[in-house]
């Protein structure tokens, strides 16, 4: 062989290894790249630049259901009853040209703290981060502007609202104000236990602590035709944003908050304004965690210490916890883990503690499963009542009545 010859197969060679190297480092390069990307759908990173762009790439499938839930409403409407004007409240953002309808028990302290930063271009990007007390701002709503100015933003803008099935929402709004301590709902609780319940104990009458879920219902369910006067809390949607007078462009779920609420962003253009919530279920029930903990013991002082002692009042934080299926129930003997002289983070801690020696898949599964315990525990009578007046929201928003 000569050495030309030779010379000639070695760069052959020498280009061959240098094509392989270079191909497993591109492979290398793809692999990191889409588990960078992964993170970032997982909510593990920050959501910026091109993973943003890909986002609103790919909102085609959400477009399609967006028509698809439209189109469920339109077909309903025409059967409702139309409603004086409630509309008035929508919110309004004549800077992104925007009217979203908040209701309570939706995501709403969420969404607010959202259109709070769109409205005042804030370096914050991660509402749930926000120190401001939302509901102290005043919000721009429809009903400020004259009839002429409203019908121009109605006719022009794009119009959102977000939706829940009424089960779940019925039953986060029983947990949030009559569960945890919360002396304004016990209130209300106090004169329905008065009224209704059978041989109540003084204690009850007193204090309204011990609200259950079925006389909950029941309260709901008392004044049917003033649906428009209900606590908004749990006042049907049908009774609250007008869906059938106003066509909204993005009917959003609480089921698909994340992936709807993207599809907002996108389509007035700041998708690149909010970080979205992490997708991880555990880290946001952390949050509620601390939140729940801290209305109870900032509560406390505004009760009659008759009604729950400050020696109960762990028993009662670690209950609701139960309640709300936070965490699986705990035993006596690990309650004694508790210190005497316990404060707001002992109990932040230790429900943490109790969290991670469950599953994540038991963990996940607990709220639905104390939610489907309890509605199977209502009577016919307040189920069907409630189904009547609901009614509406689950047909036109598309939720499955016959779950109870």
């Amino acid at each position: 062989m000569g050495i030309g010859r030779y010379g000639k197969l070695c760069r052959i060679g020498a280009v061959t290894v240098m094509v392989y190297f270079l191909f497993q480092y591109l492979i290398i390069i793809k692999t990191q790249t889409n588990k960078v990307n992964n993170m970032l759908d997982d909510g593990l990173g920050h959501t910026e630049g091109i993973i943003i762009k890909r986002k609103c790439d790919d909102i085609a499938t959400s477009r399609t259901e967006m028509l698809r839930r439209r189109d469920v409403l339109r077909k309903h409407c025409p059967v409702v009853k139309p409603k004086p004007d409630p509309h008035l409240g929508l919110l309004v953002s004549d800077k992104h040209k925007v009217l979203f309808c908040d209701v309570a028990k939706i995501g709403s302290t969420f969404l607010k703290k959202m259109w709070y930063i769109l409205e005042n271009n804030l370096p914050e990007k991660d509402p749930m981060n926000m120190k401001k007390n939302i509901f102290s701002v005043h919000f721009p709503r429809l009903a400020d502007f004259n009839i002429t100015e409203r019908t121009k933003r109605i006719n022009s803008y794009t119009k959102m609202i977000f939706t829940r099935n009424p089960y779940s929402r019925l039953f986060s709004a029983y947990q949030n104000k009559f569960v945890t301590v919360n002396p304004s709902y016990w209130s209300i609780a106090k004169g329905f236990i008065k009224r209704h319940r059978k041989n109540p104990k003084d204690l009850s009458i007193l204090c309204g602590h011990d609200l259950t879920f079925e006389e909950y219902l029941s309260i709901v369910s008392e004044n049917p035709r003033n649906t428009r006067y209900m606590d908004y809390h749990w006042r049907p949607l049908s009774a609250y944003c007008d869906p059938c007078s106003i066509d909204y462009d993005i009917i959003g779920k609480m089921e698909s908050f994340n992936e709807d609420l993207q599809h907002f962003l996108c389509k007035i253009n700041a998708e690149d304004k909010i970080n979205l919530p992490h997708v991880n279920p555990l880290a946001l029930r952390k949050f509620n965690v601390k939140l729940e903990i801290s209305d109870s013991v900032g509560n406390i002082k505004k009760i009659d210490e008759k009604c729950i002692p400050k020696s109960e009042l762990v028993n009662r934080v670690v209950q609701n916890m139960v309640n709300h299926g936070y965490i699986e129930p705990i035993d006596k003997i690990h309650m004694a883990d508790i210190p005497i002289n316990y404060t707001q983070k002992d109990l932040v801690e230790f429900i943490g503690r109790h969290m991670n020696k469950s599953t994540t898949e038991k963990l996940l599964s607990l709220p639905k499963l104390i939610q489907d315990n309890s509605f199977h525990d209502v009577s016919p009578d307040v189920l069907n009542k409630i189904k009547k007046l609901y009614g509406e929201d689950f047909i036109m928003f598309d939720y499955n009545m016959s779950e109870y």
